[in-house]
């Protein structure tokens, strides 16, 4: 019986230690975190503003569809610490995506994404119905260790509270929608915007040699 016990214990140790390197990593990332929000208005920014995009032909109904987007590049000796991409577009919803990539060595360690949709009727803007969705992606090694969700619906007034209330709740990192939408954060997007921040530079070394 002794020896059942001591085996089933080794067979748990690996477990036991993979556990507590990740909640350790977890802690870390949240440090970084808090280090790049506490001296975010410290850092130089870079705001790009894209021309409007035409999601689908407007009707001349409700409100222009055209998706908004507006991309801030926060640096510290050269060094891009966080990218902040804010996303408007609406019809008969009003709809704000905000996107933040926090970086350390030009790689990701964390991504925080809301969605808000703001149902456009014959209301105070205040009053309006709202439904937000919080999403926390924490990364290692390009990979996934974390992904926290939170959801609440209410007047607009009163969602910024609700979420200060609401608990997150932990979802599974290596189911296929977030597998595919974590794929597209590392290489799609931050290629992209790295792209926009270099050709950004050029542009402005170019005009500083007239």
């Amino acid at each position: 019986m002794m020896k059942k016990i001591i085996s089933l214990c080794l067979m748990l140790l690996p477990l036991s230690v993979i556990a507590q390197n990740t909640d350790a990593i977890i802690r870390n990332i949240r440090s970084e975190y808090a280090s790049i929000v506490t001296n975010k208005d410290k850092y130089e920014q870079v705001i790009i503003v894209v021309p409007p995009i035409e999601l689908f032909p407007y009707d001349g109904e409700g409100d222009d569809p055209d998706l908004s987007r507006k991309i801030t590049f926060y640096i510290e000796n050269v060094e891009i610490k966080l990218i902040s991409v804010l996303n408007t577009w609406g019809h008969w919803i009003y709809r704000e995506e905000i996107i933040e990539y926090y970086l350390k060595n030009s790689h990701v360690f964390f991504v925080y994404q809301q969605l808000k949709d703001i149902y456009l009727r014959d209301t105070e803007w205040d009053e309006r119905s709202t439904d937000v969705i919080e999403e926390r992606f924490y990364y290692h090694s390009n990979e996934c260790l974390k992904h926290l969700t939170k959801r609440v619906s209410g007047k607009l007034f009163e969602v910024e509270k609700l979420l200060q209330k609401t608990v997150n709740v932990e979802e599974d990192c290596i189911n296929e929608d977030i597998h595919s939408k974590i794929h597209i954060y590392n290489e799609e997007n931050i290629g992209t915007l790295f792209e926009r921040y270099h050709k950004y530079e050029k542009e402005l070394k170019s005009k500083r040699k007239y």
